[in-house]
This record gives C-alpha cells, sequence and structure tokens, in this order.
C-alpha cells in the first residue's frame, strides 16, 4: 500500500497543501482530492511523485488509472511514464525524465502521433536500461498504438472518462507485460511483452526499485492526471482484483460533482496562481523601482543642497570679507587721524619753546 496511490487524497501539509503520504513531489505537480495533476494543460510543464518505499517484491502487478486530456482537438503532447528504476538520483534528464544512464524500466504514455523513432509511434511503449550510458536509448521502444487521449470540447466528455494500463512482472519467466484498456470499458489489450533475461538488469531488480510517475509538457500539451495506483507483490492479484467500471458505478453523485468542479475549477485555480504570481512580480519590480528613484532623488537632493551650500559660503565668505575690510578701514582711519593731532600738538609744543 505504501507504494499505491488511492484517492481520496486528504492529507494536509505545514502550508495547508494535500499531499499523497509515502510520496514525494515536485516540479509542477498539484494534488486534488480526487485526482494528481502532474502537468497541467499548459506548455513548458514537468511534474512528478516519487515512492519513498520501494517496490521490495521480486514479482509484481499494477493497475494504473489515468486521464490524458485536453482542449486542443488536433495538436498536444508530450509524455506520462511510470518509471521503475533503482536509482531516483538518476531520474532527472532528457529520456523521458530520466539521465541516459538509468537502471530500470519505464512505460511511457506518448500521445504525440508526430514523435517518432525509425518511422514509428508507440502511444504505449516500455523502454529499459541497465545503467549504461546510452544517448540512443529511445530507438529500443517497444510499444502499441492506442488512443488514450481525451478531447475535452466533445460534448460526452466527463470526468469519468479514463484509461487503464496494467503492467505484470515474473521473476521466473522474465517477462514484463503491459495491457492496455483504453477507455476504461474493462476490454484490455495486449500491448507488449518484453523478455527482461536479456536487459542486464540486477537479480530481483525490481525489489530494489522505486516507483515513480512523471510527465512533461513543451510547446503542445496536456493534462495527465493520476486517478489511482494500485501495486500488488503478485503477478496475477491486479487482474484478480480488477473491477472494471465497478470502480466508477461505485462513486457517489455528491462525488463526481466535487471531482467535475476540481477538474473544471483547476484552470481557474492555475489562472489565479499566475495572477498572482505576476502581481508578485510587478511588486517586486514597483518596489525596485521606487528603491531606484528613491536613490535617484536622494542624490538629486544632496546634489542641490551642495550647490546652495556653496552659494551659501561664497555669500558668507564675501560678506565677510567686506565687513572685515570694512573694519580695518575704519581702525586705519582712526588711528592716521589721532596720530596726526598728536604730531601736531607735539609740533606746537616745540614751537612755543622755541
Amino acid at each position: 500500500k505504501k507504494v499505491s496511490i488511492d484517492p481520496p487524497f486528504l492529507a494536509h501539509d505545514y502550508k495547508g497543501m494535500l499531499y499523497v503520504p509515502n510520496w514525494d513531489m515536485g516540479g509542477d505537480t498539484l494534488v486534488k482530492k480526487n485526482f494528481l495533476r502532474l502537468t497541467p494543460d499548459k506548455p513548458d510543464q514537468f511534474g512528478f511523485v516519487w515512492s519513498r518505499q520501494l517496490l521490495d517484491s521480486k514479482d509484481f502487478s499494477i493497475t494504473w488509472k489515468i486521464r490524458i486530456s485536453g482542449d486542443s482537438k488536433e495538436r498536444y503532447g508530450n509524455f506520462l511514464a511510470l518509471s521503475l528504476t533503482l536509482d531516483r538520483k538518476k531520474s532527472t534528464g532528457p529520456i523521458f525524465g530520466h539521465r541516459e544512464d538509468f537502471t530500470g524500466v519505464m512505460v511511457i504514455v506518448d500521445t504525440n502521433p508526430m514523435d517518432r523513432l525509425n518511422g514509428r509511434h508507440f502511444d504505449v511503449g516500455v523502454l529499459t536500461n541497465n545503467g549504461k550510458f546510452d544517448p540512443h536509448i529511445r530507438l529500443n521502444l517497444q510499444g502499441c498504438a492506442s488512443g488514450l487521449r481525451y478531447y475535452e470540447g466533445r460534448d460526452d466528455f466527463n470526468i469519468l472518462k479514463s484509461s487503464r494500463l496494467r503492467i505484470t512482472y515474473s521473476d521466473v519467466s522474465k517477462m514484463f507485460s503491459v495491457a492496455v484498456d483504453s477507455r476504461n470499458t474493462g476490454r484490455w489489450m495486449k500491448c507488449v511483452d518484453v523478455d527482461m533475461s536479456d536487459k542486464g538488469l540486477p537479480p530481483k531488480w525490481p525489489a530494489k526499485a522505486h516507483v515513480g510517475l512523471m510527465a512533461s509538457t513543451k510547446e503542445l500539451t496536456n493534462n495527465h492526471d493520476v486517478l489511482d495506483l494500485k501495486v500488488y507483490s503478485r503477478t496475477d492479484e491486479a487482474e484478480v482484483n480488477d473491477k472494471g467500471l465497478d470502480d466508477d458505478e461505485d462513486i457517489d453523485d455528491f462525488s463526481i460533482l466535487m471531482h467535475h468542479l476540481e477538474h473544471e475549477l483547476f484552470d481557474v485555480h492555475s489562472s489565479l496562481q499566475k495572477t498572482l504570481s505576476h502581481l508578485m512580480k510587478e511588486e517586486s519590480l514597483a518596489e525596485d523601482r521606487i528603491g531606484q528613484l528613491e536613490r535617484k532623488l536622494g542624490k538629486q537632493v544632496l546634489a542641490k543642497i551642495d550647490r546652495q551650500m556653496s552659494v551659501l559660503e561664497e555669500r558668507i565668505t564675501h560678506t565677510l570679507d567686506n565687513a572685515i575690510e570694512n573694519k580695518i578701514g575704519r581702525i586705519e582711519n582712526e588711528i592716521g587721524v589721532n596720530f596726526d593731532i598728536g604730531l601736531i600738538n607735539q609740533l606746537t609744543t616745540v614751537s612755543t619753546s622755541w
């Protein structure tokens, strides 16, 4: 159960955001109550979740329920993948979200018919690697054609539209198999069997693998939603526990309504987030501009004060110079007058004596 994903998601983190227990999430992933959206129907998105626990079983079977949909009728993409790899550190790169030297197996859902390798396109494909660096690893993709995408502009589209993949592996036969129920009708189609005996993977490799889900959009886009992921430790258990359409028939009208609202309001929420982000960016730019204006104004004020101080100093200096010169002139005049009077008096006294 620790490597399964089973809504409703009710756990909240310290920020009040919903999350999936026992899983790490990142990128553009957003958890809603009834589904996990790895990417919205917008360009240049990438989201992922990784199980914290190992698969810890030499055999396994998985039922993976997804909904790939979008507003575009003709142009859409990019990929949604389920990964069983031994090293999560190699889970970021150009090979469907992985590095070229990953160790393990990926099941890739690629809805863009223009993505072709050697002239072929697989809607569902399996890719393996044993840890060796191989930039051309995509050429080893094996798979099948199967329409898994829903156009949301159709009148009959609703949130119950989904697709399922069944993935099984037996350590005895070394056979990795994928079957597809493209419209969740209970009619399974065999997609691909991959003999793992010659792939160079370590013995009992599933026991050491983490389970990851990732999706990406570029110029072409999709909503990539994970509705549930049921992981079993026996090869036949997924088929035995398969309920087909009964899963949806057990959903009450209120839950369907809530799921529908979550799906429809996601774009509103995303738009509000984008608007808020834009406003915060504009606020930051405004604060920077205000800071620049304050600094510029401060410099202008200081320059003006410096000029006024220079003028004032010149005035004060000029005034003091004039005052000092006048004072000195008066002193000199007074000294000169007194000197002349004293000299005359002396001459008068001398003349009288003669």
